[in-house]
């Protein structure tokens, strides 16, 4: 199995505007909308806080 990175060229003066275009347009359409988000509670990744 292989992985592969989406590269988007953009303009870095772009603003959010655009670039929140691009995201949508882009990176949406390849993966969906996030629906869901894992928390892990574990005390090893919350006793810093």
């Amino acid at each position: 199995m292989t992985k592969s990175i989406p590269f988007i060229p953009i303009n870095i003066r772009y603003l959010l505007e655009r670039l929140t275009k691009f995201y949508m347009g882009d990176i949406v359409r390849l993966h969906g909308v996030l629906t869901i988000i894992v928390s892990n509670r574990d005390p090893r990744f919350i006793s810093r806080f």
